[in-house]
């Protein structure tokens, strides 16, 4: 199998790393951001463990306020002459896009779509000449509200079933349930059409594969996403 499972030591690893690698959101205030022109681009998706460096106004009040945590971010290489350099930071997210691939060494995801940003909410949508993406053979998963999250110490992506999760774990509890290898994979990389969400009462750097995500493992230890509200046929 390309695809593995974990146990409870990894697991324990897990919670260690979000303490130790800023991935807890960022309290301070983002702030005044550029609007992203109207238009299709290939659009960078991570996790900004370092949040201070993107202006000084944001920078001051986070020093202010010892705030040592990160903020998602897009990076927009084609506006990167904006004041901002291309780059927005966002709180929430929501909508519908292309995932092309990702980087596993910096932990990108790559994207292709229109984007628009409102206040500390960006919202993703698909260019409407985009395609479907094929139906490929592999391990099909349980439709579900599936975790996206960037394992950086072993530079794999986690693929996590959040409704199967918290069955187990009023049954066996969160440390157990979260290494059942029914609930978790480790996979090299995601494809597909993204039904994309971030709560805004959530503060932890992970992303969410929406609704009913119907996803397939294939051999090359791929995982391509599937909209449920698209019509794949």
């Amino acid at each position: 199998m390309a695809t593995q499972t974990v146990c409870d030591e990894v697991v324990s690893q897990q919670f260690a790393d979000y303490n130790n690698d800023n991935q807890f959101e960022s309290p301070t205030p983002i702030g005044p951001q550029p609007d992203i022109a109207v238009g299709v681009y290939a659009i960078e998706l991570s996790w900004d463990r370092r949040p201070e460096r993107f202006s000084a106004e944001y920078r001051e009040m986070a020093k202010a306020a010892n705030d040592k945590g990160g903020l998602f971010r897009i990076i927009i290489k084609t506006l990167k002459d904006m004041p901002n350099g291309g780059k927005w930071h966002f709180k929430k997210l929501q909508g519908n896009v292309q995932v092309l691939g990702t980087d596993p060494q910096k932990g990108r995801m790559h994207l292709w779509g229109m984007a628009r940003l409102d206040e500390q909410c960006l919202s993703l949508y698909r260019d409407p000449a985009a395609t479907l993406h094929p139906v490929v053979e592999g391990e099909e998963l349980p439709a579900s509200y599936q975790r996206l999250c960037f394992y950086r110490q072993i530079e794999k992506w986690r693929l996590r079933d959040e409704r199967l999760t918290r069955q187990l774990a009023a049954k066996i509890g969160w440390p157990s349930a979260m290494s059942d290898p029914r609930t978790l994979r480790l996979v090299h990389d995601y494809v597909g059409d993204w039904f994309c969400a971030w709560p805004e009462e959530d503060h932890v750097g992970h992303v969410f594969a929406a609704g009913d995500t119907k996803v397939i493992l294939d051999s090359s230890g791929t995982a391509h996403l599937y909209d449920p509200t698209l019509n794949y046929g």
